[in-house]
């Protein structure tokens, strides 16, 4: 029981973090995929309520790591719409860093359960956080670009945006 509390407040504690990122970037690509990242959050608070209360509850896959890939793949230059706030590197990074947390704290929680149903949503939970991962570490990269690319003819080779 205290496993799933825990788990709904951190569930809800990303929720928070990630509307407030969609605030603070109204306007650009990025309000819509920490929106997409919050909903995910939201839902995963509903399924973990739902094993707490015992009441049915279904496991699908977010779509927001496709819809996010096809938003970085449709963008000509992502740059020219996001500007970089002073500290909107650091906010990612810190994100990256809660999206990790949570995964090894599901994956703590999935070995220390006794229960079959709750190793199954900590599994699906796992696999879900991962995808948050995943899309982060995207936003980080096409963000730090213009701080790593070198425009020079005696580098090698440079790779293609």
């Amino acid at each position: 029981m205290k496993i799933l509390v825990a788990a709904i407040e951190m569930e809800t504690d990303l929720e928070k973090y990630y509307l407030k990122q969609a605030k603070i970037n109204k306007g650009n690509e990025l309000e819509q995929i920490f929106t997409m990242l919050a909903n995910d959050e939201k839902e995963h608070a509903s399924i973990l309520r739902s094993k707490l209360e015992e009441i049915d509850y279904s496991l699908e896959d977010s779509k927001s790591l496709q819809e996010t890939k096809d938003l970085f793949k449709n963008m000509e230059d992502f740059n020219l719409d996001i500007k970089e706030l002073p500290s909107q590197l650091d906010s990612l990074r810190f994100a990256l860093d809660m999206e990790k947390k949570s995964i090894d704290a599901y994956k703590k929680m999935q070995t220390e359960s006794d229960n079959k149903d709750a190793k199954e949503v900590f599994e699906f939970l796992i696999k879900q956080e991962k995808k948050h991962f995943e899309i982060i570490e995207e936003l980080i990269f096409h963000l730090n670009k213009p701080n790593d690319w070198v425009e020079d003819a005696e580098f090698t080779q440079r790779h293609e945006y």
